[in-house]
C-alpha cells in the first residue's frame, strides 16, 4: 500500500502499489488517451456503490469528454469552444493559453506547475 495520505483521511482507500492509473499529464507522467483512462477505470472497483452517496469524480468529467467527442465528432476542445465559449460571448476562457485580456485580469500563483496543462482525455 501507499503511505497513508490525505486521500485516507477523506474517507478514501489507500491504494495497493501497482493498482494506480499508469498515466495523468501531470508533470513527469505519460499523457492518458481514451484507451488508457478506461483500461486503468477497469483495475478498481468504484470508491462507493452506484447510487448510495454523490462524489465528484474527473474520471466522470474525463468520460463525459469522450462522450461529447463522439457525440460531435469533434475534439473536445473544439466542442466546448464553438458551442459554449463562443455561442456565448466567452472572451475571457481559453484551453491554448492566456486569452488577450489574462494581462488585465488573469493571476497564475507563484511556482504553479499544473497551470495550462494539456491532460489528454482529462482535458474535459
Amino acid at each position: 500500500m501507499y503511505p497513508t495520505g490525505p486521500w485516507t483521511l477523506m474517507g478514501l482507500p489507500e491504494v495497493a502499489k501497482g493498482t494506480g492509473p499508469s498515466c495523468s499529464g501531470l508533470p513527469g507522467t505519460k499523457l492518458c488517451n481514451a484507451t488508457d483512462l478506461i483500461r486503468d477505470m477497469a483495475r478498481r472497483p468504484p470508491v462507493y456503490r452506484e447510487f448510495t452517496t454523490p462524489v465528484y469524480s474527473n474520471i466522470g468529467y474525463a468520460l463525459l469528454g469522450l462522450v461529447v467527442e463522439a457525440a460531435t465528432n469533434k475534439t473536445f476542445q473544439d466542442a466546448v469552444q464553438t458551442g459554449i465559449f463562443d455561442a456565448i460571448g466567452m472572451k475571457s476562457t481559453s484551453f491554448n493559453g492566456p486569452p488577450k485580456s489574462f494581462a488585465e485580469k488573469g493571476f497564475i500563483p507563484v511556482k504553479e506547475s499544473t497551470w495550462n496543462l494539456t491532460l489528454g482525455a482529462f482535458e474535459a
